[in-house]
């Protein structure tokens, strides 16, 4: 089980993903789902072997495409690895699984920049076909939980105008609500990846320590915001209440003394 989260910001990317592996009945937490290629960042969700033999296939790319590859080549290689996969497995399986569509197969969500220099998140789904997304997107089981959250977020009107550490936020938000919520088979940590375009190249790294530390203290902290302002929302509700009772009496006594 898996949640899988991008955002594009205005001053880079960012991916963050749970890290619970489900395989059957084992369970194993703090496996990390989020790989790099070259400058962009990928994970997927579904069939583990799936998953498994796609990384195994782009450990035998070139050392350039691993090195230094962009969304551009890199999302075209997974295309046709997973459609030489859904092959594979449909032969394989077509005696056990009468209908393809329930083989078991996997998603991929890959993150970067392309030769442009834009932004970019792509899925490639079971079947080989590819949807770009310029904004954000989220794969996985807890996918419904997170698109809901993200647009009670108004994630839609700030998305591309926050920056990489309001994004780290919303995702690490995001992706906590989804745990702590839903009975989806993830579990924490939370890992967090970012890509920033510099002058001459593209960083990508993984966020550790203090600054992870920190993103989950302000997540807490937004939390916390968020109750008092609900506590006090209802505090005022029922000051308001006794405020329209009390000139209800006072109207009711006007009425019988005018009587």
């Amino acid at each position: 089980m898996t949640l899988i989260l991008g955002i594009i910001c205005k001053d880079g990317v960012i991916m963050a993903a749970d890290s619970q592996m489900t395989m059957g009945i084992i369970k194993k937490t703090g496996v990390e789902k989020i790989k790099q290629c070259g400058f962009c960042l990928w994970a997927g969700a579904g069939d583990v072997s799936c998953i498994q033999t796609i990384e195994k296939n782009i450990s035998n790319l070139p050392a350039e495409v691993k090195t230094t590859g962009l969304m551009d080549n890199l999302v075209g290689i997974i295309q046709r690895m997973m459609h030489s996969q859904r092959k594979d497995y449909v032969e394989r399986y077509v005696d056990i699984y009468k209908n393809p569509a329930q083989i078991p197969l996997c998603e991929i969500m890959i993150c970067g920049y392309n030769s442009k220099r834009q932004p970019r998140i792509t899925i490639i789904t079971g079947n080989g076909d590819s949807v770009e997304f310029d904004d954000y997107c989220s794969i996985g089981v807890g996918t419904p939980f997170a698109q809901v959250l993200l647009k009670t977020l108004n994630l839609n009107n700030f998305v591309k105008n926050i920056s990489i550490d309001q994004g780290k936020v919303f995702a690490y938000k995001v992706i906590k609500a989804a745990i702590e919520t839903g009975n989806f088979g993830m579990d924490f940590p939370i890992f967090i990846w970012e890509i920033k375009p510099k002058k001459e190249t593209i960083e990508v790294r993984k966020l550790e320590g203090v600054e992870i530390n920190a993103v989950e203290d302000t997540t807490n902290w937004l939390n916390q915001i968020e109750q008092e302002v609900f506590s006090n929302v209802g505090s005022s509700n029922k000051k308001s209440g006794e405020k329209i009772e009390k000139q209800v009496v006072e109207g009711e006594e006007i009425v019988k003394d005018k009587e």
